[in-house]
């Protein structure tokens, strides 16, 4: 796991081949675990172990990452990439502390950190949004506790 936990940054602004080729090291990591065989279901395993799937893990990852630039204003090279509508409008909506989503032209663009990232950020709530670096942690993993039940 903690060699997945490494290749996430990099791998996960990836294509989705790269995501499934990560998801296919966990699986088998798994079966080894639980002395599954090549083409048993490992999903039940995974549930038990309380394990995220790779795509969730990278989400959380990245996200966690995100609120800690926001919260922190480092580094700065991605910080001042990140800002929210209330900067970007001059008018006041419901959107305001919304991160701006960058411009993009392709799917390249739209797998960059700051975009992707920035998207999912967005639609946390509010109050996970306004909390510190460790509630938000704690919060996102009850999140996916939630959406797994």
């Amino acid at each position: 796991m903690s060699h997945i936990r490494y290749c996430l940054p990099v791998f996960g602004n990836g294509t989705l081949n790269n995501m499934k080729r990560l998801q296919k090291i966990q699986n088998f990591a798994l079966r080894v675990i639980s002395g599954r065989r090549k083409s048993d279901h490992i999903s039940d395993v995974r549930d038990v172990l309380g394990w995220p799937t790779v795509q969730r893990m990278y989400e959380e990852q990245s996200l966690n990452s995100l609120h800690k630039i926001t919260s922190t204003q480092v580094p700065e090279s991605i910080a001042s990439q990140l800002q929210t509508n209330s900067v970007m409008r001059a008018r006041s909506t419901r959107q305001d502390r919304n991160l701006a989503l960058p411009r993009v032209w392709n799917d390249a663009g739209k797998r960059r950190f700051v975009y992707r990232t920035a998207k999912a950020y967005n639609k946390l709530p509010g109050k996970l949004r306004m909390s510190s670096i460790a509630s938000f942690k704690r919060g996102l993993k009850s999140l996916r506790v939630k959406k797994q039940r």
